[in-house]
């Protein structure tokens, strides 16, 4: 529930290993951004990825991720990648 109200939000913010103190992210920018890394590592391996079609898809993406333990959301309401 809190992730679904974050991602609603403006702009919520994602600590991550390129954003060590966070970033504030807009859906969209998040979405493109990430489009385009994912463009940029399916071509230097010569592959072909499913690229993001629409930002429903991301936010599918995050709530997977949340629920595979992958994010979590602190009591500050900043969204956190969590390391393998």
């Amino acid at each position: 529930m809190q992730l679904e109200l974050l991602l609603r939000e403006d702009r919520f913010r994602l600590v991550d290993s390129a954003h060590p103190d966070g970033h504030a992210w807009t859906l969209r920018e998040y979405m493109d951004d990430w489009n385009k890394d994912l463009a940029a590592d399916a071509e230097g391996a010569g592959e072909e990825y499913d690229l993001l079609p629409d930002e429903h898809a991301a936010i599918e993406m995050l709530h997977d991720w949340h629920h595979r333990d992958r994010i979590s959301v602190t009591r500050d309401g900043v969204i956190e990648w969590r390391p393998l």
